[in-house]
């Protein structure tokens, strides 16, 4: 079920996520007009937030709450993409149609903006572009981690790296620990990593025999239990004998800082060698 949100919610210059909008560059002045002239719905979780073939031209932007992008097989099945939190760029529609869907995690107020709103805006303000050129940069680059995930890492691989990536953008610190701000699924990580729920429950139980994980459906925690050296994710190649993902620590490294925070930063020990 959708609806419109109040007066007061639509205040982009007030918005607590403002820092990490696809907007943040303009000022609140011109922040204030967008969101005047944007369509901005709520939904519910679970909801359809748009279907890509269908979409009209223009930019879908989460406001608030978290949103799973998915593309629809040809078996019925899903492939989840990524889920998204405020301020990203859901979709730009302005050169053509985009070929996923999107639906809401938890309660989320989302903005439309048209086309010519946002050729206007882009004109006015070319640093817009500018940013959104930036994130659109750093999609394909994931998109490309995700190929070279999908060709040459296995399961477990696979899902290590979704849970440090996840973890990366979605964690909060607990403890000395991180927690997966996401209320997931079984049925989302298998989607994530293109593996059946049997499959992907085996390599769960792997990972938290090994302490590397503590799961409570729906919430996951990155460790710190492992003994693997004070302030690192004991994510380690002895825990992956067949060493399937050294293509890909050659090519992209693997260092990921958790939320900025150099207390939280996690190093993958992993050989970069076949």
């Amino acid at each position: 079920m959708t609806t419109e949100p109040r007066g007061n919610e639509r205040q982009c210059s007030s918005c607590i996520g403002l820092s990490f909008c696809v907007l943040s560059t303009v000022s609140p002045e011109v922040l204030h007009l967008a969101s005047l002239s944007s369509r901005q719905l709520t939904f519910n979780p679970g909801d359809t937030i748009f279907q890509g073939e269908i979409l009209a031209p223009g930019w879908v932007i989460l406001c608030h709450g978290k949103a799973r992008l998915y593309l629809r097989m040809h078996d019925g099945k899903q492939l989840l993409l990524r889920f998204c939190r405020p301020g990203d760029l859901l979709a730009d529609t302005t050169r053509g149609a985009v070929p996923y869907a999107a639906s809401a995690v938890t309660p989320a107020r989302v903005a439309f903006l048209s086309e010519n709103d946002v050729a206007g805006l882009i004109q006015a303000h070319p640093e817009v572009l500018a940013e959104v050129t930036r994130r659109l940069a750093q999609e394909r680059k994931w998109l490309l981690r995700r190929l070279v995930d999908f060709a040459y890492g296995s399961t477990r691989g696979r899902l290590a790296r979704v849970l440090l990536e996840l973890g990366e953008e979605h964690g909060v610190a607990e403890d000395g620990e991180v927690r997966i701000d996401l209320p997931l699924s079984l049925s989302d990580l298998a989607a994530m990593i293109g593996a059946s729920r049997q499959a992907t429950s085996k390599e769960l139980q792997f990972l938290r025999q090994k302490r590397l994980i503590r799961l409570r459906w729906p919430w996951i925690t990155l460790t710190n239990k492992a003994d693997s050296g004070e302030g690192c994710f004991p994510f380690r190649m002895d825990h992956f004998p067949n060493r399937s993902f050294a293509p890909y620590v050659r090519l992209y490294g693997a260092f990921y800082p958790f939320k900025g925070q150099k207390w939280l930063s996690r190093t993958i020990d992993w050989a970069v060698q076949n």
